[in-house]
């Protein structure tokens, strides 16, 4: 869900924002997508919210020039 539901979130924005050349689309991320907190096995939330991440940069490059921002938070 971490990553499908935000980039199926990001296409159905998208298909309204894109014909109107702007918009901004914010993602939810979390600094466990950056750091390993130690102590803590969570390795599948952790690659999902760095797939979030990574993600909305490569969506935010992809629709920069078609007025729409992606950013994630």
């Amino acid at each position: 869900v971490n990553v499908s539901g935000v980039f199926l979130s990001c296409q159905a924005e998208a298909r309204v924002m894109l014909p109107r050349r702007k918009g901004s689309i914010v993602n939810i991320a979390s600094m466990s997508g950056s750091i390993i907190n130690r102590g803590l096995t969570q390795a599948h939330y952790n690659s999902s919210k760095a797939a979030v991440i990574h993600m909305s940069k490569s969506l935010a490059m992809e629709w920069a020039d078609r007025g729409l921002r992606v950013n994630v938070v």
